[in-house]
């Protein structure tokens, strides 16, 4: 009887699942295209320190967006 019940939270956490796994490739397009369009986060020569920081900032949450994604996506998902 309990195998059955683990077996079907098991379930119901896949399959919401499958939407995070939608919503990361989603923010991780988003990400890719802030890279983009801010030259590999590199603020112009003459920036202002808001500005450098700024980038600074998007490239840390960049990177800290991706390595959650990682963990969720191959270390939390693939353990279910």
């Amino acid at each position: 009887m309990r195998s059955i019940r683990v077996q079907e939270l098991l379930e119901k956490i896949r399959v919401a699942n499958g939407g995070l796994e939608d919503e990361h490739n989603a923010v991780g397009n988003l990400l890719k295209e802030m890279r983009t369009i801010t030259g590999d986060f590199l603020p112009p020569a003459d920036a202002c320190g808001s500005y450098q920081i700024t980038y600074a900032r998007l490239a840390e949450l960049e990177e800290d967006t991706f390595q959650h994604i990682h963990l969720e996506n191959n270390i939390l998902f693939s353990r279910l």
